[in-house]
Order: structure tokens, then C-alpha cells, then sequence
């Protein structure tokens, strides 16, 4: 049986806990946003070196238009931004801490102002749910229990992780509308 004194108690102790947790947890969310915007300024860097960046102030300037209209709807407050870089093939993409890629592209391509905005919604759904950021820490899960997986079973578990690995990288394939049959 438990005494009622001991109920009060730690109920007591679970909001005094709780009550000096919640700044670390607010600090931690902080620094998980900086980490993020951080990596996106990194690869941001690295896309530049490979894409030439346009900076053409019209089409610079109705990108940022659109993206202006729609940052009221996002769900989490980054330093969005919304870039252009040379491309034929049409394209956009968003990376961790709220950067956006278009390109020229997928300008070309979008018949209108609300199709290009339709497409940026997309990228900010990415960046506002952080799917980057979710698919990197399952890369690294994965590489782990490959690791792990390696080591019990003395190497002999090498097959069914390629079979796993290819059968992912054929769905970010599919995902991507890249037709398996080519390949």
C-alpha cells in the first residue's frame, strides 16, 4: 500500500523537475534550429559552388513576392529565403533552416505566379517539417544498426542490409520520378 505522503510527494518532485527541464529543453530547441539553419547554410555554399546563382532582380524579386505572401501560413520560424540558380531541368528544393531553391528551370516551366507558388508551399512543408533534418538522423539510425548488425553477426549480415539500402535508395528513386526501368 502507498501513503497518501508519499503521492504528494512525488508528485511535488515531478513538477519541480519538470519546472527546471523546461528551460533546457527550450535552449535545446534553439540549438537544434541553429544546427539546422547552420547545415543549410553550409550545403547552401556547396550548391553554389556547383549552380551558378542568379541574381536577375526581377525574377529574384517574384520569388521573394511569393514567398513573402506565404509566410504567414509556415509553421515554424526560420529565416526562410527563397534562391534562384541556373538550371534547365525543373527543379526546387529546400534545405535545413528554411533555404529555397528554385530553378530557372522550373520558372520556365510554371505557367503562373500561383503554380510557382504551389511548388514553394511544397519546399516549405519540407523546411517547416523538417524532413532533411528527419531523413539525415534515419541515415545515421541506419548506419548504426548496420554497424551493429555487421559486427553480431561477424559480416555474414552484409546481404539483407544491401537489399535494405537498395530497396531505399530505388523508393527515393520513385520518389524523385525516376523511371527503375532505365536504369
Amino acid at each position: 500500500m502507498i501513503k497518501k505522503g508519499w503521492i504528494t510527494t512525488g508528485a511535488i518532485s515531478a513538477a519541480v523537475l519538470l519546472l527546471l527541464l523546461v528551460p533546457f529543453m527550450t535552449h535545446a530547441e534553439t540549438d537544434d534550429i541553429a544546427k539546422e539553419i547552420k547545415l543549410g547554410e553550409k550545403v547552401s555554399k556547396q550548391i553554389e559552388e556547383q549552380w551558378e546563382r542568379v541574381v536577375d532582380p526581377v525574377r529574384v524579386a517574384r520569388l521573394s513576392m511569393i514567398l513573402g505572401r506565404q509566410l504567414a501560413f509556415t509553421e515554424r520560424d526560420l529565416p526562410f529565403e527563397v534562391r534562384l540558380i541556373e538550371e534547365k531541368r525543373p527543379n526546387a528544393f529546400a534545405l535545413p533552416g528554411g533555404i529555397i531553391y528554385f530553378t530557372t528551370g522550373m520558372l520556365e516551366f510554371c505557367r503562373s505566379d500561383d503554380e510557382v507558388a504551389a511548388v514553394m508551399g511544397h519546399e516549405l512543408t519540407h523546411a517547416g517539417k523538417r524532413h532533411v533534418m528527419i531523413q539525415v538522423a534515419r541515415n545515421q539510425r541506419l548506419s548504426i544498426g548496420a554497424l551493429a548488425v555487421l559486427v553480431a553477426t561477424r559480416g555474414q549480415g552484409i546481404a539483407p542490409i544491401l537489399a535494405n539500402l537498395a530497396q531505399v535508395v530505388a523508393g527515393e528513386l520513385v520518389q524523385k520520378g525516376i523511371d527503375l526501368s532505365l536504369i
